[in-house]
């Protein structure tokens, strides 16, 4: 009986995955799917990038990088990324790297641009999108889109970062523990550089 209902499973998870394109109808609150693209990445590998904004509160606008290798690829986990110093940049080299590994990966700008902290000043939304609430956010937005594209969760979910995306992890942790444990079994927090 067990082997019989896993099995139906397995074909209803297979048959609802979206297509690439199809992620732009995705609706997810307080927030656009503002592209869904093909790429061909290192050595060719396909995959979909997914760039999303939120705007969770106001004077809040957090980007959101999410790159999904094709379905016979993917790993069936999801590593989200951290920053460095007040720096807005994506961690692409780690991200490539998550990607070639089969990991669905993603990334935030944590609602700012540029590297120095003068994007806070007058806005304290946007401080707490760094320090903490874009994390949250990324992890939280890019759920229903690995969903859609794989047509089931991932089975796992890490978050790796040094310097600032060390304490991103630390804060990601102890303020939304669920957020990683929702979307997966097993979490790992990975706060050192190397």
């Amino acid at each position: 009986m067990r082997c019989v209902l896993f099995l139906l499973f397995v074909a209803a998870a297979q048959s609802y995955g979206a297509t690439c394109d199809q992620l732009t109808a995705l609706a997810i609150q307080m927030t656009s799917v503002t592209s869904a693209t093909q790429q061909a990445g290192a050595d060719n590998q396909r995959y979909c990038r997914v760039v999303l904004t939120a705007m969770p509160v106001p004077d809040s606008e957090i980007h959101v990088e999410l790159w999904l290798p094709e379905p016979s690829a993917w790993n069936g986990k999801f590593l989200g990324t951290g920053n460095g110093g007040y720096s807005s940049q994506l961690s692409y080299g780690q991200m490539r790297a998550a990607l070639k590994n089969g990991y669905a990966v993603a990334g935030t700008d944590t609602g700012h641009t540029g590297d120095e902290l003068r994007f806070g000043v007058g806005h304290p939304t946007k401080i707490e999108a760094w320090a903490y609430r874009a994390v949250h956010i990324m992890t939280e937005v890019v759920k229903p889109v690995i969903r859609s594209y794989y047509g089931r969760f991932a089975g796992h979910a890490y978050f790796s970062g040094c310097s600032t995306g060390g304490q991103q992890a630390l804060s990601e942790a102890q303020r939304y523990p669920a957020d990683m444990t929702a979307l997966s079994r097993v979490t790992r927090v990975t706060t050192g550089c190397a």
